[in-house]
């Protein structure tokens, strides 16, 4: 009996091993800086918002599509050097442990964070949306832009650094 009621444990332990997010890089800062879309990138700002974050192709700047209809961002922080370092250190330093032997996906997506690129005009050039509840994230650019393992953890850290940056709009409990 005892053998049977091990089975499920190990099995649990099995899936959820290998999915704990660990800092496994050291890159520094001049070597993540170096990295798409933060090399090409004049202001990095993250943002705060509800509807899902549109970038026209004509170049023009973003807008947030609430049923089809535009609404105002909420909330729009331009990061410091020292933010870009925190978020880049976030970004390309953490990662799995170990190669997770399943991904885990919600069936849900309602973002209300983004990370926005623009460049020395204040033109967009990517964006990273993220949505915290679900613990997703869509790229403007899947081909040209690599954030790393998106690891629950990894996350975390970055709800806390839009807290910290002063975005509260989709990251306050």
């Amino acid at each position: 009996m005892k053998q049977i009621l091990l089975i499920p444990v190990l099995l649990l332990s099995m899936l959820s091993f290998g999915q704990k997010c660990i800092k496994k890089n050291n890159l520094s800062f001049a070597a993540r800086i170096k990295k798409y879309p933060f090399n090409v990138a004049a202001q990095v700002q993250m943002i705060g918002y509800n509807g899902l974050l549109r970038m026209p192709e004509d170049g023009r700047d973003f807008y947030v599509d609430k049923d089809f209809v535009k609404v105002p961002i909420l909330e729009t922080k331009t990061l410091t050097a020292v933010q870009i370092d925190s978020l880049t250190n976030i970004l390309y330093n953490y990662g799995y442990a170990y190669p997770p032997r399943v991904y885990r996906t919600e069936d849900c997506y309602d973002p209300h964070n983004a990370i926005i690129f623009r460049d020395k005009n204040g033109n967009p050039l990517e964006f990273m949306e993220i949505c915290f509840e679900c613990k997703n994230t869509t790229l403007s650019d899947w081909k040209k832009m690599s954030l790393g393992d998106m690891c629950d953890q990894k996350l975390d850290l970055l709800k806390k650094l839009f807290q910290q940056v002063g975005v509260q709009s989709g990251v306050s409990e």
